[in-house]
């Protein structure tokens, strides 16, 4: 390698060719970036102490023998961006100084042409200084050539080739500066130039270590670099031309590289079942390429040319097939991207004739409906990662749907797939008119099974009882004396909402008049203005009324699998199924559970099994007979056991022969029973087991766990030490020879690749928290930060799909 520092001009001066290798991205500076050269240009042009201005390195490697008579030509590993923005600059300046007498004593275009953008005596391609790649190359030579040709049109869109040379022309073109100040600032422009010697140095490592940032090169742009930089020239073509060229033409549609890096992802998360950080998918692509050792790289983009094109199909619904590409096209508008691996192996496994194409649609279909009652039921989208990303491993392809179905039937907790009852319950009372999926959701329930579709984006949504919060007289009296508690309760819920072509015509009209007048509901061709035609009045009753038929509609088109108990119990082993469905524990008011007051806790075994605990002195005792629990077999009867328990201020007996769960409750750290004394103040000094090496694993540990977030907190109890952010994410228990480490995640949800947490859900135990992990050595902590990572995140980020 040879670098030294050098100015611009003179380093573009003489015979030489600049050639962009095909791995190299397309020319993609905005203007934004050419804004800032041309003020760096002007900056350094009006500043008579400035002696230069540095714009950075230009790395170089020679290709091939130079021969004589031949331009010498150059493979260009950085710099690509600098220089064709430099040489838009250049073409432009020169067409200016053409027009400009003035200026024609000291610099003549045909100057600026044979000296930095074309070797005058060059044949054929090597007449132009620079050689871009594929399409840029010809528009290159388009605005080199003639220049006159290029012309605004705003109703165009064009590449940034063209709009960064309409830029700089602009510029020139507005007088505010000069072109003496301009020429003056190019010649003070310095890079470092940085030769490469062929036999020992390695572009690639050259390459990384220029653009270890990530700035300025997207995950895609990495990955292609170091797939094809290591190729022969020929390979390069030969790869390039026929698998990445045309991957990079399908994710296009993304604009920026964002859809290919998270197709990677996607991609990555389907090999290696783990899912890489969106920025870390480079390296997490290296890593994977170096464990097929046995695999080329030829082969390796074979298979991501294979997947893409799936991607394609499905992201982007370039799919053939009609019901296929409808059914993907509402999977994409809930937003689900986290399944997009397991989309890829189930679509992979159609076009591989393991799949028949029925069943593949009444997966996706599955699939659908799955995501939307858990978003309709406000259930966490965190735990979907973990999800999809080992779905695929619980599907017996024998019996391909039908295992699936099991194995999404049969979770519970927070991967769970709400049930008919409480998928109502939320249906009917959700204000699902400020959902962002809105429009999917009235569109599914207009279109179920009717076979002229209706495109409902020709509609707007309407409000029967309307949003002005100074109802009319004539509302108010429709509506009766709590008409303003009702407008605030079922506004914006499903029985209130449908869709017009006259929405401004209904405006805040009486319900009779929005019937009646043209286009009015009595007129309206729409399946969800039927109910509405037949009806006298509009109050409380009629909400609640048409909101239940809707929720039976909804419980069609969304719906789940009917599968028998031996359907069910046949996968049951292979997918690990899980104690309980569902679980409240008080204060909380739900849909479906109704009122669970503090100190009690009601828990749903099986679709019909309810069992009612309370706390008695820090312990969770069952209610039951002393020998035998007490159960309900409805959510009605389970609210109303709940209630009497509450209000007869019974106390639980127990359920001998059943296991009684025993876990300290998740209160407040305000009511933590932890504490003797909840006035004391603890510090470290409370802790006699931090002491030597333990007090030196208790150190890192906590200074990793604060620098986690700077919103991240200390507190120290009488038996653990609580990290927290509004509530524990980890607690730390301090003992003799190890540190206990509880996590506030539920243990479904943990992704634990070495197996080192405990599931202490059903266990007692210090804090709070589902999962635990002993330490006793610094050579632990990478792996214990994993998990408590996710407990962090869990808490920082949960946030429900709509």
């Amino acid at each position: 390698m040879k670098a030294q520092e050098n100015q611009f001009l003179p380093f573009l001066n003489g015979k030489k060719q600049f050639i962009i290798p095909i791995y190299q991205r397309t020319y993609s500076w905005q203007r934004e970036q050419c804004d800032q050269l041309w003020n760096d240009i002007v900056s350094a042009g009006t500043d008579n102490e400035m002696p230069g201005h540095f714009i950075g390195s230009v790395v170089y490697i020679q290709q091939g023998t130079i021969l004589f008579g031949n331009v010498p030509q150059f493979l260009l590993i950085d710099g690509q961006q600098r220089l064709t923005s430099l040489m838009l600059l250049l073409t432009s300046l020169a067409e200016k100084v053409q027009s400009e007498p003035e200026t024609s004593n000291t610099f003549y275009k045909e100057d600026i042409y044979d000296s930095y953008i074309i070797n005058k005596f060059g044949k054929e391609e090597q007449r132009y200084k620079l050689l871009l790649t594929h399409s840029d190359q010809e528009t290159l030579k388009q605005i080199i050539d003639h220049p006159e040709k290029i012309v605004p049109d705003n109703t165009k869109s064009f590449a940034p080739l063209i709009n960064n040379y309409l830029f700089f022309r602009e510029k020139l073109q507005q007088r505010e500066v000069d072109l003496a100040t301009i020429l003056s600032g190019i010649n003070k422009l310095i890079i470092v130039e940085i030769s490469l010697n062929k036999d020992h140095d390695n572009p690639q490592l050259i390459f990384e270590s220029l653009n270890s940032t990530g700035m300025d090169l997207s995950q895609a742009d990495l990955i292609r670099n170091y797939v094809l930089m290591g190729l022969d020239a020929e390979e390069q073509k030969r790869i390039y031309n026929e698998y990445w060229y045309p991957i990079e033409q399908k994710f296009r549609y993304g604009g920026n590289g964002d859809y290919f890096d998270r197709f990677m992802r996607d991609y990555l998360t389907l090999k290696q079942s783990s899912i890489p950080n969106i920025d870390k998918v480079y390296t997490t692509f290296k890593q994977y390429h170096r464990t097929k050792y046995r695999v080329t790289i030829q082969e390796i983009i074979k298979d991501i040319s294979r997947f893409a094109e799936y991607y394609a199909n499905l992201a982007f619904l370039h799919e053939k097939d009609v019901h296929i590409k409808q059914v993907m096209q509402n999977i994409n508008a809930l937003k689900v991207d986290v399944a997009y691996p397991f989309f890829l192996e189930i679509y992979d496994d159609y076009k591989q004739g393991k799949l028949t194409r029925d069943n593949l649609v009444a997966i996706l279909l599955l699939i659908e409906s799955y995501v939307f009652r858990r978003a309709i039921c406000g259930i966490p989208t965190n735990a979907l990662n973990k999800v999809f990303t080992t779905l695929g491993a619980e599907i017996d392809k024998e019996h391909y749907l039908e295992s699936l179905q099991a194995a999404l039937y049969t979770r519970t907790g927070s991967g769970r797939f709400p049930r008919d009852d409480e998928f109502r319950a939320y249906f009917v009372t959700k204000d699902v008119y400020n959902s962002p999926r809105r429009n999917y959701l009235l569109s599914k329930l207009e279109n179920y099974n009717r076979k002229e579709q209706v495109h409902t984006l020709n509609y707007t949504i309407e409000h029967v009882m309307p949003q002005n919060s100074r109802l009319s007289v004539a509302w108010q009296q429709e509506l009766g004396p709590e008409w303003k508690d009702i407008q605030t309760r079922y506004l914006h819920t499903i029985g209130n909402l449908t869709l017009t072509g006259y929405n401004s015509q209904l405006s805040d009209r009486p319900f009779h008049e929005k019937k009646t007048i043209d286009g009015g509901f009595n007129y309206s061709p729409l399946r969800l203005n039927q109910s509405l035609a037949h009806l006298e009045h509009w109050n409380q009753q009629a909400i609640e009324k048409r909101a239940q038929v809707l929720a039976d509609e909804a419980i069609k088109v969304w719906a789940i699998p009917a599968l028998t108990t031996e359907q069910t119990n046949k996968y049951s082993s292979k997918q690990g199924r899980k104690a309980t469905l569902a679980e409240f524990i008080g204060p909380v008011h739900d849909p479906l559970a109704g009122f669970v007051p503090e100190g009690f806790r009601l828990v749903q075994a099986t679709e019909k099994r309810f069992y009612v605990y309370r706390q008695i002195e820090g312990k969770w005792i069952q209610y039951g007979d002393g020998k035998n629990a007490f159960f309900s077999t409805t959510w009605a009867s389970a609210r109303e056991r709940v209630r009497r328990c509450y209000e007869l201020n019974l106390i639980p007996q127990g359920a001998g022969g059943e296991k009684v769960n025993t876990s300290i409750s998740p209160l407040s750290e305000e009511e933590d029973t932890d504490d003797d004394n909840t006035n004391k103040t603890y510090t470290i000094n409370d802790h006699p087991y931090l002491q030597g090496e333990m007090l030196a694993l208790f150190n890192e540990l906590r200074k990793r766990i604060l620098n986690l977030s700077v919103n991240a907190s200390e507190e120290f109890k009488k038996h653990y030490v609580a990290y927290k952010l509004t509530s524990n994410f980890v607690g730390v228990e301090t003992l003799k020879g190890s540190l206990l480490l509880t996590m506030s995640i539920p243990f479904e949800e943990i992704d634990d690749p070495k197996g080192i947490g405990e599931d202490v859900t059903n266990i007692g135990h210090r804090g709070t928290g589902q999962v635990r992990v002993r330490l006793t050595q610094i050579s632990q902590l990478d792996d214990a930060m994993y998990l408590i990572q996710q407990a962090f995140d869990r808490q920082n980020n949960e946030v429900a799909l709509v």
